[in-house]
């Protein structure tokens, strides 16, 4: 649940969400915590994602905090992860990030997008 929040957060704010995405590291490092079995979790990095993986750990968080590209595909990682990558929220977010990297001018991070999002449903 931390995760979720931590992407929708970073939307929106800065270093203010760096709460709760530390909270949501310790929760899946700690040695209780059991996988929700619900969860889709994906096996390989996915390549619209420019093979962003989710944070592991609080290292790997801190390193890519700064990085605002690495911290909006961890928003993506995660709303896939959790939601599932054919649920409304996700696409809207897939779709959003699609038009910020065609204002940008990446033409091609923009089209590796909007493929995801086009492509067929599972």
């Amino acid at each position: 649940m931390y995760s979720l929040l931590a992407a929708v957060m970073t939307l929106n704010t800065g270093h203010s969400v760096m709460h709760f995405w530390i909270k949501s590291v310790k929760i899946r490092m700690d040695e209780n915590f059991l996988e929700n079995p619900n969860e889709r979790v994906c096996v390989r990095p996915n390549a619209a994602y420019h093979f962003a993986i989710k944070v592991t750990d609080i290292d790997f968080l801190m390193n890519i905090f700064e990085d605002r590209d690495a911290m909006n595909m961890q928003v993506l990682v995660v709303s896939d992860r959790i939601l599932g990558p054919n649920q409304p929220e996700t696409i809207m977010r897939l779709q959003h990030r699609a038009a910020q990297y065609a204002k940008l001018g990446a033409y091609q991070r923009f089209v590796d997008l909007m493929m995801y999002v086009l492509r067929s449903p599972d």
